[in-house]
């Protein structure tokens, strides 16, 4: 099944939402799925996540879950599989983040406590801001630079409400992930170092940017054997064509990947004939140079340089350098992007300490799984993690474990689990949860059960429950067509040609409203443009007379 997603329209709920934004939340909802988000545990600097050296701390989970609960919540996000995903996001994200952060170390990019402090007060000075915007309207210009801490009328106007400064500043607090903002800072600090490289480019360097390599190349995947044959057969190749060899026979012998006989290379025009690292190395060679074995995507390069042949312009003026450069930097930041991405591809030392987040995680690895028997593996553990969580008496957000627990017994093809986890979690003594795509989650696997007249009883209630959402009823529309019912499969399809047809005026609307102001903004600026022409014209001619 399908995740089905809400769409986000900021705008519209901040219209609804009106000063209160970002200051304060209904607490009934919060506690609708048993999430409270707000709890804070007593060990917050309990290490939830081991990844390699480094550690993520229940403090960094408990702010991001904090921030993005309240996000979804405010934009109408209501299922607890929804929440779920959420969930496993921010496990994902947490784990990435730890592997950027020990990358950075290694590359001797550090972010001190210091440099976390002052990142954290700077976002909390924009909340801050922000919710001074929403409240007060709109601000003079000396207003506006007023720190909101100092700004009598904006503290009046909360203390007017029940409402502190010191209360914004700590539920914003809750909000910022130590761990998240070392990996902003440490993202600042590559995209820096690549600047200083661009603005250090000399003329020549970027003529020479406009270099185009002929090259054959060997490639020795991994996956054809173990990283340690394909590596010896790499250094064979290499050795054998150092020797004099004819390249078209020795890549018969060694190569395990077709490719292209011959490829035209540039850096800038078309990296993506070349891994970043194939690429860099073959621009430093010239016509006959051979490069030595480089390992690059599961696979090690040989590459011969058979031409070389500048296509530079004749002429470079400032304009032209200027946007060369910009492409140059493109191209730099997708090639670290692509070297820091391998780099933390090879942490995989990752011990997850909480059992429900260790169930993420193993969803995690079973949506990047290569076959279906280590995908299927992998939910089972996460299975096997659900259910060690949901006997914890003080487990928070049950119904949202068991809403995944359900989705991972239908993806690992346990139907009949699944349908009795959500039968208990909609339809038991106890049941607290009503939601569209657990309704339609339910219909999947009684139909895979065989069950048709119940499963089109839950595809007619998640109709009933949804039908805002064009996506989700084309996919319903689907079910009810494989189940004979034609006549809810219309009503789904014209519905959501409908929406389709309502949003698509909108955004025209939109459009022209953005035209309209664009157009009223340049011809503001032009009228200003001509009056202070006219004003310098006038001064010069008094000066004159």
């Amino acid at each position: 099944m399908g995740i089905y997603k809400l769409r986000t329209d900021f705008a519209t709920h901040l219209k609804v939402l009106l000063w209160v934004v970002l200051v304060i939340f209904v607490v009934g909802a919060i506690w609708s799925f048993g999430a409270a988000p707000f709890i804070k545990r007593q060990k917050l600097k309990e290490t939830v996540i081991a990844v390699g050296e480094g550690n993520v701390q229940r403090s960094d989970y408990d702010a991001e879950w904090d921030r993005i609960y309240k996000l979804a919540q405010r934009n109408g996000m209501k299922s607890p599989l929804e929440f779920a995903n959420l969930k496993e996001m921010i496990v994902g994200n947490m784990i990435d983040a730890q592997k950027l952060v020990t990358v950075a170390e290694e590359e001797g990019i550090i972010i001190t406590k210091k440099d976390v402090k002052q990142a954290k007060e700077e976002k909390i000075l924009e909340v801050l801001k922000q919710n001074r915007n929403a409240i007060m309207g709109d601000l003079s210009e000396d207003e506006e630079a007023l720190d909101p801490r100092k700004d009598k009328a904006f503290l009046k106007t909360l203390s007017d409400n029940g409402l502190t400064i010191d209360y914004i500043i700590a539920d914003a607090n809750a909000n910022v992930s130590d761990l998240t903002i070392k990996a902003e800072l440490v993202q600042k600090q590559l995209e820096a170092k690549i600047d200083d490289k661009v603005n250090a480019l000399t003329d020549q360097e970027v003529k020479d940017s406009y270099k185009t390599f002929s090259l054959s190349q060997i490639i020795i995947s991994e996956d054809k054997s173990t990283p340690q044959e394909a590596k010896a057969n790499a250094d064979k190749a290499y050795e054998e064509l150092k020797g004099g060899a004819d390249f078209a026979k020795v890549k018969e012998k060694y190569s395990t990947v077709s490719g292209f006989p011959t490829v035209e290379y540039n850096a800038i025009d078309n990296p993506w004939m070349l891994p970043p690292k194939v690429g860099a190395a073959v621009s430093n060679l010239k016509e006959g140079d051979i490069t030595e074995p480089i390992e690059a995507n599961k696979a090690y390069y040989v590459c011969k340089v058979n031409k070389v042949t500048n296509n530079a312009p004749e002429k470079l003026d400032k304009k032209a350098i200027d946007d060369r450069k910009e492409q140059m930097k493109q191209s730099m930041m997708q090639a670290q992007l692509t070297d820091i991405q391998e780099k933390m591809d090879k942490i995989t030392d990752i011990n997850v300490k909480d059992p429900e987040f260790e169930g993420y995680y193993h969803c995690l690895n079973a949506e990047k799984a290569m076959t279906d028997e280590n995908a299927k593996g992998e939910y089972q553990k996460a299975v096997e993690c659900f259910t060690e969580a949901l006997k914890k008496d003080e487990q928070l957000g049950k119904d949202i474990i068991n809403a995944k627990l359900a989705d991972v017994y239908y993806k690992k093809g346990d139907y009949k689990a699944c349908a009795n986890t959500l039968d208990r979690m909609l339809d038991g003594e106890d049941a607290t949860t009503e939601s569209y795509d657990l309704r339609a989650l339910y219909g999947d696997a009684l139909a895979k059960l065989g069950e048709n007249e119940k499963a089109l009883d839950e595809y007619k209630q998640a109709l009933e429950l949804n039908k805002q959402d064009p996506a989700f009823l084309d996919e319903l529309a689907e079910k009810f067509t494989a189940l004979g019912d034609n006549i809810n499969a219309a009503t789904c399809t014209a519905k959501a040609d409908e929406l389709r047809e309502y949003e698509r005026k909108i955004q025209e609307e939109q459009m022209k409203q953005f035209q309209e102001q664009m157009a009223k903004q340049a011809e503001a600026a032009k009228k200003a443009e001509a009056e202070k022409k006219a004003e310098t014209e006038k001064k010069t001619e008094d000066k004159a007379n």
